[in-house]
């Protein structure tokens, strides 16, 4: 997947309409930067290889047109004038380009990434994580993956794998809070959600509110999604997405930072 400015194609269609005001008889040095912002911009286009699958039919004639611009560009007598063979060449070039493109953007498989409740679509779709505390990072590194693949889900309206993703993130803290509260005692020998809850209150660890939490998700959310039958909404999605988010939060502040690596510092060596 690549985010796409559609900024680019607006600047692209600016610099390109110029050149139908082409004539013969202007000089080369009046014309020289119009002609030349159009051929960079069409270049960086054509260069572009991870769009060039929308672009298959576009890219001959764009090749022709850009061949163009740059017999144009590489005039060093900026006195000389056009003539009207170099005109007609470059206005049918760009008119067999702008046709073309029109045709192949007009079914590009490009989409509009609607927000979901109060959530950005950017933060979604490339850092989820952004949107749970700092100390997520540093306490549980390894639930940001899945909050990433929770947030693209959810983003992309992918109910049931947003809420499998963000339940997998929920897990894998509770490993790192139960080693926090558990005061060293073996993990449930089945690492469900549901076990680990049970345990931790059979062990009295951790905050009640959490643990309580924690066993409400497990019977009413996490156990029920377990059966392929079942499929969330968007709605639900988004909700779960919360629930989850208040239960990692209120985990993080039972879990301790890691120790900081102590820094070792030695005394420079005296000069002989």
């Amino acid at each position: 997947m690549q985010r796409i400015s559609l900024s680019f194609f607006y600047g692209l269609g600016s610099v390109l309409h110029p050149i139908e005001n082409l004539a013969a008889g202007m000089k080369v040095g009046d014309i020289w930067g119009t002609v030349y912002s159009a051929e960079n911009d069409l270049r960086s286009l054509l260069a572009t290889d991870w769009f060039a699958p929308a672009l298959r039919n576009a890219v001959t004639p764009g090749l022709a047109l850009l061949e163009v611009l740059k017999n144009i560009t590489d005039k060093t007598d900026f006195d000389s004038v056009l003539t009207h063979g170099e005109t007609y060449s470059a206005k049918n070039a760009l008119k067999e380009f702008e046709t073309i493109l029109r045709a192949e953007l007009s079914n590009a498989d490009a989409y509009y990434v609607t927000r979901k409740a109060g959530y950005k679509s950017l933060l979604l779709v490339e850092n989820a994580e952004n949107l749970f505390p700092n100390a997520l990072g540093v306490k549980v590194p390894a639930s940001i993956s899945d909050i990433r693949d929770a947030g693209r889900c959810l983003a992309f309206e992918l109910s049931t794998a947003s809420c499998f993703h963000i339940f997998r993130a929920v897990e894998t803290v509770v490993r790192s809070f139960w080693d926090a509260v558990s005061k060293g005692a073996k993990h449930p020998d089945l690492q469900t959600l549901g076990n680990y809850a049970s345990e931790l209150e059979k062990g009295n660890f951790g905050e009640i509110k959490t643990r309580e939490t924690l066993k409400q998700m497990a019977k009413l959310h996490r156990n029920p999604l377990i059966h392929p039958e079942v499929n969330l909404d968007m709605e639900e999605a988004i909700g779960l997405f919360g629930i989850c988010y208040s239960c990692i939060a209120a985990m993080l502040n039972e879990i301790p930072l890691p120790p900081t690596p102590i820094s070792l510092s030695f005394p420079a060596a005296s000069k002989p």
